[in-house]
C-alpha cells in the first residue's frame, strides 16, 4: 500500500516540489490529495498528513545517515526503513537550510594569536584585569602593563599564543 501511495505522489510533482508552478495552487493540490486518498479510502487531508510524516521521517533518517558517515562512528545499528530507497525522489527537491554555528572554525596546526583590546580606567593595570592563571601561563607571549595616570587613555593589547 505505502509503495503505491508513494508512486501516486511521485506522479504529482506539484504536491512536493516548491519550484513547481502549481505548488501554491491550493485547490489543485487539494483535489490531487483527495484523488490519491480515494484510492486508499481515506480523506485528502489524511493523505497529505501521511506524506508529510513520511517526508519528515525520510529527512531525519537521511540526516542521521549523513552525520554518522562523517563522524567515523562506524556502522549504524539502526534498522533500515523499508521505504527509504523509494523516498529518494525527495532528494531532488529538498534543499538543506543554511545553518549558523556558534563554534569557530578549528585553527590550523600552526600557532595562532589572539588579541584582546581592553579599555583601562585611571590607575588600573593590565595585571589587575587578568587572573593569576593567565599571567603565569606559558602560552602568554606578552602582556602590556600600563599604569595610566589622571586624564590619560590608551587601549593596550594582550596577546595569547594558542597551539
Amino acid at each position: 500500500m505505502e509503495e503505491n501511495f508513494i508512486q501516486l505522489v511521485i506522479g504529482s510533482r506539484f504536491l512536493y516540489d516548491k519550484s513547481h508552478t502549481d505548488f501554491k495552487n491550493g485547490p489543485k493540490k487539494e483535489r490531487a490529495w483527495q484523488e490519491i486518498g480515494e484510492n486508499f479510502g481515506i480523506s485528502g487531508e489524511e493523505v497529505s498528513k501521511l506524506f508529510k510524516s513520511m517526508r519528515k521521517k525520510y529527512s531525519r533518517i537521511k540526516r542521521k545517515k549523513d552525520t554518522d558517515s562523517k563522524s567515523g562512528s562506524g556502522a549504524s545499528k539502526q534498522k533500515e526503513w523499508h521505504l527509504f530507497e523509494l523516498m529518494r525522489f525527495i532528494d531532488e527537491v529538498l534543499k538543506p537550510r543554511q545553518t549558523a554555528s556558534s563554534i569557530l572554525n578549528k585553527p590550523s596546526q600552526s600557532s595562532q594569536s589572539l588579541s584582546v583590546e581592553i579599555e583601562v580606567e585611571d590607575g588600573i593595570t593590565i595585571k589587575d584585569l587578568l587572573d593569576e592563571s593567565m599571567l603565569s601561563s606559558d602560552s602568554w607571549v606578552s602582556t602590556t602593563s600600563l599604569n595610566l595616570g589622571q586624564g590619560q587613555s590608551s587601549t593596550p593589547q594582550i596577546v595569547k599564543r594558542t597551539v
